[in-house]
């Protein structure tokens, strides 16, 4: 568990479990703070459109840098994050 899931991800499992919510919004590199939760299928990017950052460069270089991430919190996800939160078996 410790080296699947970093500190961000542990601890927004734990408010997930208290909350009960199944939504929620990350802000910049969101997607990389819940990458391996993503991986396993506990969350879905609903690539929501939200606010960006755009990079053009004189070279013709054209970027759109997203600065907000929307997740659904799966059933697989739900499952898990009750068995996180009562100590139970996770593997």
């Amino acid at each position: 568990m410790n080296n699947r899931y970093g500190e961000f991800e542990r601890r927004l499992f734990e408010v997930l479990a208290k909350s009960g919510e199944r939504i929620f919004v990350l802000g910049p590199a969101g997607d990389l703070l819940v990458a391996n939760a993503v991986k396993d299928g506990f969350f879905e990017d609903k690539k929501v459109e939200g606010m960006g950052f755009h990079v053009q460069a004189s070279n013709g270089f054209s970027k759109n840098f997203p600065m907000t991430f929307t997740y659904w919190v799966t059933d697989t996800g739900v499952e898990f994050i009750k068995r996180f939160a009562q100590g139970a078996d996770i593997a």
